[in-house]
């Protein structure tokens, strides 16, 4: 379920098998089809670890480093199932493999008893469960993780059929709001989460930035949440060629040529820090590509969400002219090489 509430699980089953269920409509906002971050038990991985029963954030310091890492490791999959040998290859590498698998046993142990001495008053289904050789945190349906309900939103965006560009728009936002930070950032450069870290944050700047794009090119004077949905694009990925361009466009169809300008320096000191020229970066003409807010680009693919497929039609209108580029283009940012996906052990202890 990725600790989303069964209903809304068996809601998406049906509708891939092309029944729509009683009292479901697409138009309902993903939010508010399950508990959301005041829900009884939450896990909060976005801008830091948290996880809150009945409001109270949990004190982890009674645990020991290791199995807070299992907890945060299990947190940032919430619902899904991490297989054993995973676990092990990530927090304990260079380990002998039945020396590590007892260190997983006993941090386990350890953090199945804190769990169970904070659940709430009336629950007895364990939130820490072993499915085989598999482990999860397995949230109530009326559970919430922040990681768990931005990958259903993008899912949601994803699947959405041409002709509900609202409904898709409106995933979108649900993901955005959901996006709280930068993953787990307590774990720092640890192999098991950089590489998520840059996906999510990834895919929540080209959100942001798609739904600044329909801002610009609906009707109606949008320029102002345009350039607030843009800023935000920047924050999460300050490398994010569409953003800043979008945050500029928005400021001056504002009207606001102070704030466009500002834009338009921040942008060029990123550049220039990233030993870039921005007289010649900034003066590309446009890419080409397909527009990502008209009615005939849909998204179609999850991971990353940057990459749109247009549909027959294709874009028009003068923001289509004047921000040309597709929605996850990024300026070349020098990074330090990616870790290779963690590879589970095939030992059997």
């Amino acid at each position: 379920q990725a600790g989303l509430p069964q209903a809304v699980v068996a809601g998406w089953t049906q509708r891939r098998s092309g029944i729509e269920p009683a009292g479901w409509r697409w138009s309902e906002p993903l939010a508010d089809r399950g508990a959301g971050p005041d829900a009884p038990i939450g896990v909060f991985c976005f801008g830091g670890f948290r996880l809150c029963v009945e409001g109270r954030v949990l004190d982890w310091s009674p645990l020991r480093p290791r199995a807070r890492s299992v907890a945060r490791m299990l947190a940032m999959h919430a619902g899904r199932a991490v297989h054993r040998d995973t676990l092990v290859e990530a927090l304990w590498p260079d380990t002998p493999p039945a020396t590590a698998t007892r260190n997983l046993h006993v941090a386990l142990s350890s953090l199945r008893r804190f769990l169970e001495a904070n659940l709430p008053a009336g629950r007895s289904d364990p939130l820490l469960c072993r499915d085989g050789d598999a482990y999860l945190l397995a949230l109530p349906e009326d559970g919430y993780s922040d990681v768990a309900a931005f990958r259903a939103a993008l899912e949601e965006a994803r699947r959405m059929p041409p002709g509900r560009e609202a409904d898709h728009l409106a995933a979108l936002r649900v993901a955005v709001a959901n996006y709280g930070g930068e993953l787990l950032p307590e774990d720092g450069p640890a192999e098991w989460v950089v590489a998520e870290r840059e996906t999510l944050r990834r895919q929540a700047a080209d959100a942001a930035a798609l739904l600044a794009q329909a801002e610009l090119d609906a009707a109606g004077n949008g320029a102002g949440r345009a350039a607030s949905l843009a800023q935000r694009c920047v924050e999460i990925d300050p490398c994010h060629d569409l953003g800043w361009r979008l945050l500029i466009a928005a400021h001056r169809r504002a009207g606001n040529a102070a704030a466009a300008e500002r834009a338009r320096r921040e942008y060029a000191q990123v550049l220039i820090s990233l030993g870039l020229d921005p007289a010649v970066s900034m003066a590309e003409p446009p890419l080409s590509g397909v527009h990502p807010s008209t009615p005939s680009v849909m998204l179609t693919t999850p991971a990353p969400l940057a990459h749109p497929v247009a549909r027959p039609g294709g874009a028009s209108g003068a923001s289509a002219a004047m921000v040309g580029v597709t929605p996850g283009r990024r300026i070349p940012l020098q990074r330090s090489p990616q870790p290779a996906p963690i590879r589970a052990r095939t030992s059997s202890g």
